[in-house]
């Protein structure tokens, strides 16, 4: 594996509809300087705008989210 390869962070795309949640996770994940958060999402609107912005690596995401036009996470 290249040497760049191996030091790029995770790209991580938060949804949840609980400020709280989306408050902790951000604080948690912020402890690992492998990892950058890329966006963070209300609802699914919200979901689909930050994805096309900017693509990550993994979406950490709620499952039962009401609100936005596409439904449930």
């Amino acid at each position: 594996m290249q040497a760049d390869a191996m030091s790029s962070k995770s790209l991580i795309v938060i949804a949840d509809d609980h400020p709280v949640m989306l408050l902790g996770l951000r604080g948690l994940l912020a402890q690992f300087d492998s990892v950058e958060i890329a966006g963070v999402a209300r609802n699914s609107t919200e979901i689909l705008t930050v994805l096309s912005r900017r693509p990550c690596d993994i979406l950490l995401t709620d499952f039962v989210m009401p609100g936005g036009a596409h439904g449930d996470g």
